[in-house]
């Protein structure tokens, strides 16, 4: 019963996969730069025949990085070189904040390093009190009372960032897929004009650095050969996750999708390390709230409906204002 089981969930993940990717992929191909009902003047012939020969040199250059394993270390030394040398000419040169909502985010961690203790009233439903808290105990840990904290800011967004990319890289090493890492690496390095630019101090960066980190420790405590350090290691993937929750909420469908890997993913379940990933995650949660002071004014919640509605809205396109309609 459970092979079977296994075998239609793994149908079922392959399944999903491969239609979500090709629905991504045509939509990218197909409908470049589609935002609020605005589509980008690229000409559809030639936006196609780049993404072709994209495709192209990058399959060219993968098989340069698996027959040549002196070009291999070349492309990595010159990349990464290149990569934590825009990371910090970035960092310096930008100042101040990316919207409202980093700015609230910066203001408020700035607020605590200074010595103030109160909230500003952008915080009474609480969207983003983790990643302050979060910030303003680590930077106070470390440097003190702060004066200047762009630069600080954007160096520790690089770092979550950074932990989140490399930390999938080392995961498919651990799991032996040293060219699908060599792959992962290089598509990682296209997209960075994507991601090199999220200097945006928010709970997305965090969550997704917490959250890979805990799936590389969840796979190294499968290849570490004591018992020890194997319940080491899966007890500091499931903080890392569980903090990755205590940042953005959603995370916790990667607690739930570890579970599942752990139930039917491997070739035999441990009942050990299944009460562990049950358990441990209600732990760790109620130890964080405990200790977390910050509390949520009730009377100012999510404006949820009001969210619902704007999305629901035909006459704009899910915005507050779009012309003269003001929602």
């Amino acid at each position: 019963m459970i092979t079977v089981i296994k075998r239609w969930f793994w149908v079922l993940v392959w399944s999903l996969t491969a239609i979500y990717a090709s629905l991504i992929l045509i939509n990218s191909v197909l409908f470049p730069g589609v935002r609020r009902e605005q589509s980008l003047p690229i000409n559809m012939v030639l936006l196609i025949g780049l993404s072709g020969l994209l495709f192209v040199l990058l399959l060219f250059n993968y098989q340069l990085m698996v027959k040549y394993s002196k070009y291999r270390i070349f492309f990595y030394s010159v990349t990464l070189l290149l990569l934590f040398a825009l990371q910090i000419g970035s960092s310096i040169s930008m100042q101040g904040a990316l919207g409202a909502d980093d700015f609230d985010v910066r203001l408020q961690i700035a607020n605590f390093l200074a010595g103030s203790d109160q909230w500003s009233s952008y915080f009474a439903f609480g969207p983003n009190a983790g990643v302050v808290i979060l910030f303003s105990k680590l930077l106070k840990y470390v440097f003190g009372n702060l004066q200047e904290t762009s630069l600080i800011f954007n160096l520790l967004n690089y770092l979550f960032i950074d932990v989140a990319f490399f930390s999938g890289w080392k995961s498919l090493k651990l799991l032996g897929k040293h060219e699908e890492a060599d792959l992962y690496y290089t598509l990682g390095l296209l997209f960075s004009p994507l991601w090199m630019t999220a200097l945006i101090v928010y709970t997305d960066v965090p969550a997704l650095g917490f959250g890979m980190l805990g799936i590389l420790l969840y796979f190294y405590s499968q290849k570490v050969k004591t018992v020890t350090m194997t319940y080491v290691a899966l007890m500091g993937a499931i903080l890392m996750m569980v903090l990755s929750v205590y940042m953005k909420e959603n995370m916790l469908i990667l607690v739930i999708a570890v579970f599942l890997y752990e139930w039917l993913g491997r070739n035999a379940f441990n009942w050990r390390r299944g009460g562990v990933l049950l358990l441990a995650p209600l732990a760790f949660a109620g130890g964080i709230r405990m200790i977390n002071h910050y509390e949520q004014v009730p009377e100012s919640g999510y404006p949820t409906s009001y969210w619902v509605a704007i999305g629901y809205n035909t006459a704009t396109d899910g915005t507050v204002a779009k012309g003269k309609i003001q929602t």
